[in-house]
């Protein structure tokens, strides 16, 4: 028997720390920010100084977890609480199947709700779930790995879950091939306070930046290849990673002056980089909406994507270009390059689209599902 109570609060089992930004979090964040004091209240962990945003709503609730080794604990106790439900996945895996399990065995469920940002396999090279999503979108369709234990308890999590709120129309036809008739689509935001194309300054030597993680995953390796066949273009790659000082020897062993790797930036610094660069690339093929794409396109900058995820916020030659194999990111990348208007008419293209994400337009799109999902619209 579900455990509801219109007065209980609706978890948000991330982070509400000021320091955090893991995406789902600063998802979270933004969410919370705008959540209004009429109807059910939120809560939402945290561990050490909030977020002022959050911190500052009274309509929000922060639960405390002391930051020592045995935090998962705490957030999976925290998940005993009275809740009207619980929007994961949240912090860690673990903590997110210990909760739920136990509210399960004392007969104390509640309503589950599960974000999809990107589609999961284990890493025993089973592809069975990959060849599946492809047969549904009618292309090759890559997912993100981790160990079979760790799917394994997604599993269970999902399996528990009342609903499944995808953030693109691609996601939702693909976790639907799992759980059907369960799952909306609601959109993620983008802070327009901070990304925004006023004052672009791109100019001189072209400039071409990609946002992610220095992990294999994204493929940061193809920089050193574009980097090589356009030398008349500067490259920066914003992240970190297990690959990062390798490749920035690489990219020292080769000579090349072309090519950095710099590290992360806070958000505020990143929108700064995205309006000084000239093109956007990320050469990646298992995401699910880059919230990446969403920035850099509010900040003015043509992009290119990979098609496999089907990303909203890239519509193949108005804001950017979509591609499907290396040949064709390379041929894009010199098409953007060599024609500064293309670049220009996109850049402005994707800027005027990002006006209509703003977290003050998504924030109660996702209030307004979830209530609706639990019954409290």
């Amino acid at each position: 028997m579900l455990e509801l109570r219109p007065a209980d609060p609706v978890l948000f089992l991330h982070s509400a720390d000021a320091t955090n930004t893991n995406p789902q979090s600063l998802n979270s964040k933004a969410i919370l920010a705008r959540w209004p004091t009429e109807g059910p209240r939120a809560a939402v962990i945290g561990f050490r100084e909030s977020a002022l945003e959050v911190a500052s709503n009274p309509a929000v609730d922060i639960w405390r977890v002391r930051p020592d080794r045995f935090w998962r604990l705490g957030v999976a106790a925290r998940m005993q609480k009275r809740v009207s439900c619980i929007v994961l996945p949240g912090l860690h895996l673990w903590a997110d199947w210990a909760g739920v399990e136990l509210r399960r065995l004392t007969g104390r469920r509640v309503p589950i709700i599960r974000t999809v940002e990107a589609l999961l396999t284990d890493d025993d090279d089973l592809d069975e779930r990959a060849e599946a999503y492809s047969q549904a979108a009618r292309h090759p369709v890559f997912c993100q790995h981790m160990s079979r234990q760790a799917l394994r308890r997604r599993d269970h999590v999902d399996r528990d879950a009342e609903h499944f709120i995808a953030i693109s129309p691609f996601l939702k036809k693909m976790i639907e091939v799992r759980h059907p008739g369960k799952a909306s689509v609601v959109p993620l935001g983008v802070d327009l306070t901070m990304f925004h194309s006023v004052g672009r300054s791109s100019g001189g030597r072209p400039s071409v930046v990609s946002v992610a993680s220095v992990r294999a995953r994204k493929r940061p390796d193809i920089f050193l290849k574009l980097a090589e066949r356009f030398p008349f273009a500067d490259f920066a790659w914003y992240g970190e990673g297990n690959l990062r000082a390798t490749l920035i020897q690489q990219a020292a062993v080769k000579g090349m002056r072309n090519l950095k790797f710099p590290g992360p930036l806070q958000p505020s610094q990143l929108a700064g980089v995205y309006r000084a660069a000239d093109v956007f690339v990320l050469p990646s093929m298992d995401e699910g909406v880059p919230k990446v794409t969403q920035e850099a396109a509010a900040c003015g900058l043509p992009q290119i994507v990979f098609g496999f995820y089907e990303a909203p916020t890239v519509i193949h030659g108005q804001n950017g270009l979509v591609v499907w194999n290396d040949d064709e990111l390379a041929t894009s990348l010199g098409t953007l390059l060599s024609d500064e208007f293309l670049r220009r008419r996109m850049g402005d293209t994707g800027a005027a689209m990002a006006l209509n994400w703003s977290w003050d337009i998504a924030a109660p799109l996702w209030r307004e599902q979830i209530l609706k999902v639990i019954g409290q619209t």
